[in-house]
């Protein structure tokens, strides 16, 4: 980032403002009263106006970030016990603040690097904002500004998905138990996925993968980029063609039917799922065959998770979710799919048998 260390004390009602130029983040250090950051279009007031603008809010006990200056339609954050700011003027804490022009996401964290220990996030109306004011809510504020620049990804999963939620090309080979759509599992996959969908504070932060691709991870092979995967081709086919043997040769080993009880999901977006006795040991001597055995929990994935859920609003509506899931899941019973295919795939669409 383009180093700035400029500096203005603001007064109760006060606000200041600085132009940003192309770029889409700044860091700085504030002590004192509650601070109001507002990100614009001009260098003009913004308060009681139908002006377009993103708003931070740094109080004492809470932090806000919304469309607005009053910070509409806002998610918010509670302070740790010490607060959120001091009201020493002496002693100041660093922040940050950015935006993503192309997609909407509008971020802030603590500490001195963009990007880093994010505070909040929500997507937001887009916009290329050319200005940032900061303004003293009710008593002095002493303000730093140390750095303006470009804000670095916070994309969670980029090798996957792009920062759209589509799907990214991703090569690699696996093994895989399909869940066909007769299966309560998948089903049950299907209603979660239609609450993350229909829930504003949940949907902007997830890629919903399509039902077609669900499916039980066995035991994962090879996956990797598919820019790396071209430059790399001869080496990962040889990989590649090797597993596939192995896989092949191990397929003795394991029963008719494998059984799975469906558990939670978790914050990334899978079922995780306990194996019944028999198929815990047929698939730990087939684990140790075929690459390596390891206690990882088996899941399902049904999301990823793309952006961090930091938010009150978010994070209270994925419990509720949560809750749902909790309650379909356990009226399932014991899942029973067939034994794992090796599939080799393109992207996280589809992984079609490669037998």
């Amino acid at each position: 980032m383009e180093q700035k260390n400029f500096s203005f004390d603001l007064r109760a009602g006060h606000r200041t403002c600085v132009p940003l130029k192309n770029n889409t983040a700044i860091a700085f250090s504030a002590a004192g009263g509650a601070l109001r950051i507002v990100f614009s279009l001009d260098d003009k007031e913004t308060a009681n106006t139908v002006a377009q603008c993103i708003c931070f809010v740094l109080g004492d006990r809470l932090a806000s970030l919304g469309f607005g200056n009053l910070a509409f339609n806002s998610c918010s954050c509670p302070a740790p016990a010490e607060g959120f700011l001091s009201h020493n003027l002496k002693k100041a804490f660093d922040w940050w603040f950015g935006f993503d022009c192309d997609t909407g996401w509008v971020v802030c964290g603590t500490g001195s690097v963009p990007g880093k220990h994010i505070l909040l996030a929500q997507l937001l109306p887009r916009a290329s904002w050319t200005h940032v004011s900061f303004s003293s809510e009710d008593e002095p504020t002493k303000l730093v500004v140390k750095e303006i620049g470009k804000l670095p990804s916070i994309h969670a999963s980029a090798k996957k998905f792009n920062k759209f939620g589509g799907l990214e090309r991703f090569v690699g080979v696996t093994t895989v138990s399909p869940l066909p759509t007769a299966s309560p599992l998948q089903q049950a996959m299907v209603i979660i996925q239609n609450l993350i969908r229909e829930n504003p504070r949940l949907q902007p932060y997830y890629g919903l993968l399509p039902p077609a691709s669900f499916h039980i991870t066995t035991l994962s092979l090879h996956a990797l980029p598919g820019r790396q995967y071209d430059k790399e081709k001869r080496e990962w086919e040889a990989k590649f063609s090797q597993a596939r043997e192995t896989v092949k040769q191990a397929r003795r080993l394991l029963p008719p039917t494998l059984t799975f009880t469906a558990l939670s999901i978790t914050l990334r977006g899978a079922v995780e799922l306990q194996p019944d006795e028999a198929t815990a040991k047929a698939l730990s001597r087939w684990r140790k065959v075929v690459g390596r055995d390891y206690s990882h929990p088996y899941h399902a994935t049904f999301a990823y998770n793309l952006y961090p859920l930091s938010s009150l609003e978010s994070q209270a509506a994925l419990a509720i979710v949560e809750r749902v899931a909790l309650a379909i899941l356990r009226s399932l019973g014991p899942v029973e799919v067939s034994p794992p295919d090796f599939c080799r795939f393109q992207d996280m669409g589809a992984f079609p048998p490669d037998n």
